[in-house]
């Protein structure tokens, strides 16, 4: 649907209740984020803020996952890496992008409403840093979550580093996640403290939740 304006191409939004707003992800096949998704949700969750008529948000990822994290094909992505110039030039744009993008995902805790995260099968790298920055998380049994970037060389520098350790409140099994790249599942990441829920349907839990109920 039309939201605010915005017709988002890779996003959909749609009234879960009555003042429940339900913001989906459907970047098929992976829910894989380019540049001109991230762009996309950093708009919707700033018009969130500004909607009066919204009182709480659920994000949740359309299709086969929650989302497989950053899209390493994104030209975008390339351009920049690749660009020529000088190297404080180049260092420069690099450091422009980043800072556009950790905008994007803090959008999400900055748009002033409660934001409920729900995930299902595979929460990869990007997806671990977006839902660090909504408000209460649920997932499904199946959900799988990894924080990916080390394995191709990456920081987790997209507020998973600066939120996950504070949402978790164990610095170590953090630091363990972050620095092997492995995966972990629904009930790990819920004795941790990542998650509050961890139940058959999270969706559902999350618009109880976000109606005044609660979830399994």
């Amino acid at each position: 649907m039309t939201y605010q304006g915005l017709e988002p191409k890779y996003f959909n939004v749609s009234w879960l209740a009555e003042h429940v707003l339900g913001v989906g992800i459907r970047r098929s096949p992976v829910n894989a984020f380019d540049t001109a998704t991230w762009t996309e949700m950093h708009a919707i969750f700033s018009r969130i803020r500004g909607d009066g008529y919204v009182r709480a948000v659920v994000l949740y990822g359309e299709g086969r996952c929650f989302t497989a994290g950053l899209d390493l094909h994104d030209p975008a992505i390339m351009d920049v890496v690749q660009s020529g110039g000088d190297p404080a030039r180049r260092s420069m744009a690099i450091r422009e992008f980043v800072e556009r993008f950790q905008n994007a995902i803090s959008s999400i805790e900055q748009c002033e409403r409660p934001v409920i995260g729900v995930s299902h099968s595979y929460t990869i790298g990007l997806g671990v840093d977006i839902l660090s920055a909504v408000d209460v998380r649920y997932a499904s049994k199946d959900a799988r979550f990894s924080i990916r970037e080390a394995r191709i060389g990456l920081a987790a520098d997209i507020g998973t580093l600066q939120r996950f350790p504070k949402v978790v409140g164990n610095e170590s099994w953090a630091r363990e996640v972050a620095l092997t790249a492995r995966d972990f599942g629904a009930d790990e990441a819920r004795a941790m403290g990542f998650l509050s829920q961890g139940g058959r349907d999270g969706q559902t839990n999350g618009v109880s939740l976000a109606c005044g109920g609660g979830g399994d």
